[in-house]
C-alpha cells in the first residue's frame, strides 16, 4: 500500500489572497453564491493558485447539506411564481456538485470529479475515496474539500428536532 499524506489544510478564514486574484473572472464571481465563492476561493488558495488546478488528478468534494440558501431561494421562487418564468441560477447553484465543477471549470480540468453527500459522513467518504485512489495508483495529486452552509430555516428545523440547543449564531 502506498503512503498518503495531507499537504495543506486551508479554511475559508485562512484565505489571505484577494478573491479577485483567486477567481479572476468577474462574471463567474458575480454568478457564484457566497458559499460557492468561499469554497472555490479556499480550494484555489489550498492548491496555490488557479494554474495549479491543471496538476490535479482528482477533485473530491463533500457536503452534508449542500447549498441550502440557493435551494431555499429556488423553492420560494417556484411557489411565488407559480412555476412560471423561473430563474435557473438558484437551481444551478443549489446542486451539490457545483463547487467541484466550478473548481474544474477555472482551468478546464477534466479529471475525476465527485461530490459526496451523506450528511455527517460525507467528508469521511471523500477522504476514503482519495486514499483508495492513491492506493490503487489512480491518482497522485488530489484536492479534497468540504463545504456547508447554515440557513435560519435549517437552524430552526434542527432546533425543533432537539439539535443545536446550545449553539448561538450571534
Amino acid at each position: 500500500m502506498r503512503s498518503c499524506y495531507i499537504n495543506k489544510v486551508v479554511t475559508d478564514h485562512d484565505v489571505a489572497t484577494d478573491i479577485k486574484l483567486l477567481i479572476p473572472d468577474a462574471g463567474l464571481r458575480r454568478r457564484m453564491s457566497r458559499v460557492i465563492k468561499n469554497a472555490v476561493a479556499t480550494a484555489v488558495e489550498c492548491v496555490g493558485g488557479t494554474e495549479n488546478i491543471d496538476a490535479l488528478d482528482a477533485i473530491i468534494t463533500s457536503t452534508g447539506w449542500g447549498c441550502l440558501a440557493a435551494s431555499e431561494r429556488f423553492l420560494r421562487n417556484i411557489i411565488n411564481d407559480k412555476e412560471q418564468l423561473l430563474n435557473p441560477t438558484p437551481f444551478i447553484q443549489s446542486t451539490f456538485n457545483t463547487v467541484g465543477g466550478q473548481i474544474a471549470l477555472l482551468r478546464h480540468n477534466h479529471c475525476y470529479n465527485v461530490t459526496y453527500v451523506n450528511r455527517s459522513h460525507s467528508f469521511e467518504d471523500a477522504l476514503l475515496d482519495a486514499m483508495m485512489r492513491i492506493s490503487d495508483d489512480e491518482s497522485n495529486n488530489i484536492l479534497v474539500g468540504a463545504f456547508d452552509e447554515q440557513t435560519p430555516s435549517q437552524h430552526r428545523i434542527m432546533e425543533r428536532m432537539g439539535l443545536f440547543r446550545e449553539i448561538n449564531d450571534g
